[in-house]
């Protein structure tokens, strides 16, 4: 028996331990880090300018809308409720990276979520009488949680990172 595990494992490993020493072991050529730099700054040129971005810069990180992008530099207008919108200009040598958000679609991505749960829960719950369809418990349901979880739901969204369009190749975000 032992000699039979011992012919099994020389016969399932040795290829794998062959195949592993076959590898080259040299890093494949890649593009320098300016060259991946302007690849990303000219995918930025083609942002649509009502897009929602976060600008992570030396001066911080601010979410905002209005994008233009040149060769030289970005800007993009912010503002809140309470204040009026301002027009933010960086250099191409402050932006560290740029994020693209999607708050809205998030947030009703969220909504129909819980909406759905809610539809769930209230169908499979207890039969209110001949009065009431099991369809029409669910969409109650549906209706209070979807409304219920939406200041949950928003919350949750404004601290989504977004997907990153342009990282500055020198910038290297610290990880936990």
């Amino acid at each position: 028996m032992r000699n039979l595990l011992i012919f099994l494992a020389s016969t399932f490993l040795l290829p794998a331990s062959v195949i592993a020493q076959n590898l080259p072991s040299a890093p494949q050529p890649s593009a320098s880090a300016n060259q991946q730099d302007d690849l990303q700054w000219d995918r930025m040129t083609l942002l649509d300018p009502d897009s929602h971005v976060s600008v992570t810069s030396n001066r911080g990180r601010i979410r905002c809308t209005n994008v233009r992008v040149t060769d030289d530099g970005f800007s993009c207008e912010f503002g809140s409720i309470f204040l009026p919108p301002r027009t933010i200009d960086l250099p191409r040598s402050d932006v560290r990276e740029v994020r693209l958000r999607h708050d809205r679609r998030n947030f009703w991505i969220g909504i129909g979520a819980t909406a759905t749960a809610g539809f769930i829960i209230g169908a499979t719950g207890p039969n209110l009488g001949d009065t009431q369809s099991r369809i029409g418990s669910g969409t109650l349901g549906a209706a209070l949680v979807g409304f219920a979880a939406s200041p949950f739901v928003y919350a949750v969204t404004y601290w989504l990172p977004g997907h990153s369009i342009y990282r500055r190749a020198a910038y290297r975000p610290l990880t936990p």
